[in-house]
Formats: C-alpha cells, structure tokens, sequence
C-alpha cells in the first residue's frame, strides 16, 4: 500500500471539547462530564507517486485528559428533611492515540483542502484518580445513618487503559477540525475499592451503578480543532 510513497512529516497543536458518558456498554449511567482537551499530534503523510489526490497517514501525539462524574441531589423521606447523596470521581489521562487515517483532496487542484477518515487505538496512562462520597440515609426507627469517604484512588485502577477511535475531519491550509469517537475496550471501575471504601457497596452511587451494569464503559466525543505549526 505505501510502496514508492513519499513521507511528509507534521506537527500540530490540539485544543477542544471532550465528552465523557460512563455507564453500560450501551447507555450512560452516571452525568457526563464536558472538559477542555489539549495536546500535540505529529503525523506522517504517505503520498504515493501516482494517487497524490487520494493518500493515507499515520498519526500519533500526546494528549492531556481530565474527566470524570459529579452526581449531587436531595431527598426528603420521614422528617422532612433534606438528606444528601453525593458522588463525585475525578480522573486524570495521558493519552497516546496510534492511528491510520484515509485523505482525500475533493478538488485535486485544490491541495489545502482535504477530508480524512480515521482509525485505530488510543492508550490512556492514569496519571490521578480521586473519588469522595457522601450518603445520608434516614429510616424508620434507625435514625440518621452518615456514609462518607474522600480517597485517591489511583492504586486501585489499571497503569493504563486501552480505547478504540474512530474519527472524521476536514483540513483547510494549517487547520483541521476533527470530530473523533473513543470506547474503552476494558472494565474502567476500579476494582480495589471493595472492602477498601467506607460507603457500603450498596449505598455508594459509583458501585452500584457498577453492579447494575457489570462493566463500567467510557465513550467520549471530542470536538477538536488542530494548528500545523511545521510541515
């Protein structure tokens, strides 16, 4: 596919939205989280000899991610009262996206204008992770019962975790703008926090919506927008 292709080599900053829903492997369980995204991309155009309008890349780069979940509401049972419940995880990224990316020049004339199509996987380095909970729970005769816990708890995930990607975008001169889809491939709970975690599993907000799914999946949609500094 590459034989008789020529290498050219570019280097980009990255700025954008990333939206993360965790939940099942279908739905979101858990609030989204919407953060700003940053990082650097270097990808190497393969143009062939004879197919110049329409030629692939590779693209790798380092990216910086914080996200997470804030889940925060009131209920009100026999006093009247309003009783809190509280969950919030926050979860720290570097990532390191491998993929191969299909261009096509609409006009061939025209070489500043290009739409790509991407793919491939993206390996997310934990970097942090912190999770704080509060459940207060009012009964029938057992009066006001208090479970919280505040921990880092990066000790208790994965070094890594691996995403698929899938991606969309247009270049115009130096810019791009790429719309890009990642799943994770494994189970992103954090497994040590049971018998670890001073909420009951059953009144945590993270377990059991951990427990009801069986797997706890990330998707993100990012919204990027790419300045080529050199090429």
């Amino acid at each position: 596919m590459f034989l008789g292709a020529e290498a050219q080599f570019n280097a980009s900053a990255v700025l954008g939205f990333n939206n993360t829903s965790i939940g099942s492997s279908k739905e979101s369980k858990l609030p989204t989280s919407r953060q700003l995204t940053v990082g650097l991309e270097v990808e190497a155009l393969l143009k062939g000899k004879h197919l110049r309008s329409t030629y692939f890349s590779l693209n790798t780069g380092v990216y910086y991610l914080k996200n997470g979940y804030k889940e925060s509401y009131y209920y009100t049972l026999f006093t009247g009262t309003p009783r809190p419940i509280y969950s919030s995880l926050e979860t720290t990224y570097v990532e390191i996206p491998l993929q191969l990316r299909l261009h096509i020049q609409p006009l061939p004339l025209i070489e500043s204008w290009t739409i790509f199509f991407g793919g491939g996987i993206s390996n997310n380095i934990l970097l942090d992770a912190s999770l704080n909970e509060l459940t207060v729970e009012e009964g029938f005769g057992t009066g006001i019962q208090t479970y919280s816990d505040n921990q880092t708890i990066t000790d208790y995930g994965k070094k890594s975790y691996l995403f698929s990607t899938l991606e969309i975008g247009m270049m115009v001169n130096r810019f791009r703008i790429i719309i890009r889809k990642k799943t994770s491939l494994q189970d992103m709970y954090f497994e040590g926090l049971t018998g670890n975690w001073g909420v009951p599993a059953d009144r945590s907000t993270y377990m059991v919506n951990h427990d009801n799914t069986g797997k706890l999946t990330e998707r993100h949609i990012e919204v990027l927008v790419a300045f080529t500094f050199l090429k």
